[in-house]
């Protein structure tokens, strides 16, 4: 910077008795050195102003993903006790069916019953049957569910990671930051 600085400087126009009263440098008129300074300070000003600004804005980014992966993180551990409870349902609604269908057949078999009795059986192992089916559609689609629970899951943790690599760059800003400051707001010239 300060070599592009004298490579500017040697190009000012000066006055003919060749001292450096006023000179024009980088398209703008200046009185003395000082000015140039002075401006260039002012520049510095404001540039960690403006990297302090991303600071804060990354970290309030950070934060906000670190909340989100922490719901998603629950509601996926919530959708698994779910998928885990259904399929427990599912299990015994089978066992269930399959007793009961064979209390259906022995009856039949002994007609020890009477036609009633039978026709209520048969609706009752229909109905058995029916839910039997609801229940294992349940299970698939809980089955399905699961896998997008792993998705989210595994996106949850895409998240940690830029979270964690938002984390850095406003550590980083926030240093640069810091640094832009201090050459600010030191403006001494030697």
């Amino acid at each position: 910077m300060l070599r592009r600085l004298g490579q500017q400087a040697q190009g000012a126009e000066v006055d003919d008795d060749s001292s450096l009263r006023s000179f024009r440098f980088a398209g703008t008129e200046y009185a003395t050195i000082a000015d140039v300074l002075k401006r260039h300070h002012a520049i510095l000003c404001q540039l960690a102003e403006k990297g302090s600004a991303i600071a804060i804005a990354a970290a309030e980014v950070s934060f906000v993903a670190d909340r989100l992966k922490g719901k998603v993180h629950q509601e996926v551990t919530e959708i698994n006790g779910i998928a885990e409870s259904t399929s427990r349902i599912a299990y015994t609604v089978d066992d269930v069916a399959q007793r009961t269908g064979s209390a259906a057949a022995s009856a039949l078999d002994t007609r020890a019953a009477t036609r009633d009795g039978q026709t209520a059986i048969g609706e009752t192992a229909e109905q058995l049957e029916h839910t039997r089916n609801k229940a294992m559609h349940s299970a698939t689609l809980i089955g399905g569910l699961a896998a997008q629970s792993k998705e989210i899951l595994r996106i949850s943790e895409v998240i940690g990671g830029i979270a964690e690599q938002t984390n850095l760059l406003a550590l980083n800003a926030a240093i640069e930051a810091a640094r832009a400051g201090e050459h600010g707001l030191d403006g001494g010239v030697e």
